[in-house]
This record gives C-alpha cells, sequence and structure tokens, in this order.
C-alpha cells in the first residue's frame, strides 16, 4: 500500500480514525476492513497513471459509502507485480500509461475478474466501444472528471464484474448438471438435427461425445428410430399438444444396436408463436422392456401349460366363486 496518511471522519462530529500505510501500517488489508467496517467501505484502487500532475486520486474523496485506499503505478509493468501480492478491488488506468495492447493482454489474461475504468487525455467519440474494446468498464475524459462522475463510475465498474461473476458461476452450475444428469438431454431443430445434447445422451447412443453425437448423428427421422414414420408421430403430437411425455420407441445405436428409450419433450416457440426447437430428456428403458417382455412370455407360457394340461385345473376367489377353470375342467363339466 502507498505511504499516505488518511484521516477518516466517522457520521459523528468529534470521532476520527487514522491510519498511516507507511512504517505504521496495519498488518492485513483485512485489519483495516474490519476498522472501519460500521462507517463505509474500504475499496482498494489500482492507479495506474503517468501523469502525476493531474493526479485522479485528487478526486477520490472519502463518501458516506466508500472509503479509498489508493496505490499508484506509472504503468501496467510496473503494476502487475502488486497485483499478485494485493488483491485490490478496482484499477483505474490512464491509456497514456497503459503501453503496448500486449501489457493490457497480460493483465486480462492474469487478472480476468479485475475491474478496470480507462482514462483519456483526449475525448472519445464513443467511450462505451472504446473501454469494450480495451476490456474495462467505463472510459471517462480526464478534463471532464469529477468526484461524482470517478465514484460512480467505479461503483459500476464492480458492480457490473460481481454480476459478471455471478452469470458465470450460474452457468457453471448449469453447464455441470447438463453434463453431470444421468439422464439425455438434448434440443433438436424442427428439421431433424441435433442442436445440443450432453454426454449422457451420447452414452445411451453409443457415441463418444455429444460433439461426434451431433456430427454423425444429422437426420433423425432416417438414422435414429428404428420403425419407419415415428418420427412422423412425434412431430403430429407435438403440433397438436406442445409437449410429449413417455414417447417410448426402439432406436439404432452408433453401433447398430437396437434399444429402446422413453422421450419426454416440450417445444419452444417464440412470441409469435414460430417454432424454434424441441428439447426435452431421454432415458434408456431397455432393461425394463426386456423384463415386461419376459413376464410376458412367462405368462404365456404359464397359460398354454394350464390350458393342455389333462388335469382339471380352476381358481376361486374369497367366495369360492371360480375366476378361471382350464380347458379340460370346462369340457368336463359340460359333460352329461
Amino acid at each position: 500500500f502507498p505511504t499516505e496518511l488518511w484521516t477518516l471522519h466517522s457520521p459523528g462530529p468529534s470521532a476520527r480514525v487514522v491510519f498511516n500505510t507507511g512504517s505504521h501500517r496495519l498488518q492485513s488489508a483485512s485489519a483495516l476492513r474490519h476498522a472501519v467496517r460500521g462507517m463505509s467501505d474500504t475499496i482498494d484502487v489500482l492507479l495506474i497513471d503517468s501523469l502525476q500532475a493531474s493526479d485522479p486520486s485528487a478526486l477520490l474523496k472519502p463518501t458516506a459509502r466508500e472509503l479509498y485506499r489508493i496505490q499508484p503505478a506509472p504503468n501496467i509493468e510496473a503494476a502487475l507485480p502488486l497485483l499478485r501480492d494485493t488483491p485490490f478491488d478496482v484499477a483505474v488506468i490512464d491509456l497514456g500509461a497503459a503501453g503496448k495492447n500486449g501489457q493490457f493482454s497480460n493483465l486480462h489474461a492474469q487478472h480476468p475478474t479485475l475491474p478496470i475504468v480507462l482514462i483519456s487525455n483526449a475525448p472519445v467519440e464513443d467511450a462505451k466501444f472504446s473501454a469494450a474494446q480495451f476490456g474495462a468498464e467505463d472510459l471517462l475524459v480526464r478534463s471532464e472528471l469529477t468526484p461524482m462522475l470517478l465514484t460512480r463510475a467505479i461503483r459500476y465498474a464492480m458492480d457490473r464484474k460481481r454480476m459478471e461473476k455471478a452469470v458465470a458461476s450460474a452457468e457453471e452450475k448449469f453447464r455441470s448438471l447438463f453434463e453431470n444428469t444421468v439422464e439425455g438431454i438434448f434440443q433438436t431443430s424442427p428439421k431433424g438435427g441435433y442442436i445440443a445434447a450432453n454426454t449422457a445422451l451420447a452414452r445411451i447412443y453409443g457415441y463418444e461425445s455429444a460433439a461426434e453425437l451431433k456430427a454423425k448423428l444429422t437426420n433423425i427421422a432416417q438414422e435414429l428410430y428404428v420403425e419407419r414414420g415415428r418420427r412422423d408421430e412425434f412431430i403430429k403430437l407435438m403440433e397438436e399438444n406442445d409437449v410429449v411425455t413417455n414417447f417410448e420407441s426402439r432406436i439404432y445405436r452408433k453401433d447398430g444396436t437396437v434399444i429402446w428409450i422413453s422421450e419426454n419433450v416440450r417445444a419452444v416457440r417464440d412470441n409469435a408463436g414460430n417454432l424454434l426447437h424441441y428439447e426435452g430428456t431421454v432415458e434408456d428403458i431397455t432393461v425394463k422392456k426386456l423384463a415386461e417382455e419376459r413376464l410376458k412370455n412367462s405368462e404365456t407360457l404359464y397359460h398354454s401349460l394350464v390350458e393342455n394340461l389333462p388335469q382339471n385345473i380352476f381358481r376361486k376367489d374369497l367366495d369360492r366363486k371360480s375366476t378361471r377353470l382350464n380347458s379340460s375342467h370346462v369340457s368336463e363339466s359340460r359333460m352329461p
């Protein structure tokens, strides 16, 4: 931290706290934050500025919401080691001190979540576009700087980075769920191609990856379903209901083997009602179908044996009413 003495006034008329950031500095940034908590937030600012005569730090006065602790650096090259040692909340960078574009790239590569406010010595036509070119959140003109403008820009830069981080975190959680669920998840176009698929779907269909599935399975109607016209039945149901549940079909895996799947799908439409795509889930129900088939075969065999045995076989309920007679019993009961 810089060798500066900050005198920070609390809301009371006489109380004040003095911090010496030189030889008597506090042991850590967290200790300083704790000391001023309840007054306002302490913001660590990395000021990369080569024009010391018009130092923007003079504009960063303590407010009811923020206290600024400033570390100056003449250029990005000198600032990079400081960034390794201190978790700065924001960087205010003079374009003249930025140096070559490669230095900006290094800064972004090493500290991608650091909020940046740029300061230009000359007016710019489109500040937002120019800021975006450098990967910054805002760009200000030095001659137009005011305490309110700079403070607002810093707040905006920090809030935007927090929002980006929150969005990235949410996307990562969704991606993890999408990739690690045991059910296949997909999006398909109305024409029958895969827009998106997760790893589970690729595994169910016998492909090495979702990318391979999308590249090789390009015509669902002809390449996936065993029964011809099954895709047409699916589309008809979707047109009628926009939702299909437990749509069971036999399909070909990559190696040509046949399995059973169950699909739950919904149609996704735009505000005008135009169909954009289908999205849904796939479950491999082959084991269930084989079990049902074995049970059916077993029941068929049982009934065949019962019907063809020469002995009389019958079944009665608790009221002693006959509920089933085999053929031999029926024939004998009809005899005079």
